[in-house]
């Protein structure tokens, strides 16, 4: 669970287009009670809040699982 700085439409789907263009993202979905929150399956976290604090700004790791088949 990532949570984003997406104070509006644009940058909510600016953030949704460069978390799928990354490779082995298997779903994306987004959450919270203000929809600033993404749920991404099959990435690292690391890397994927490194590329969007460079292109989008404010990311920030809430929670990290694995994933259980």
């Amino acid at each position: 669970m990532i949570q984003v700085s997406m104070t509006c439409e644009k940058s909510r789907s600016k953030a949704m287009e460069l978390i799928v263009r990354a490779n082995g993202v298997s779903s994306v979905g987004v959450t919270g009670d203000s929809r600033d929150q993404l749920e991404v399956v099959g990435i690292d976290a690391v890397c994927l809040i490194k590329c969007l604090r460079k292109k989008i700004g404010y990311a920030n790791i809430l929670q990290v699982e694995e994933v259980k088949d």
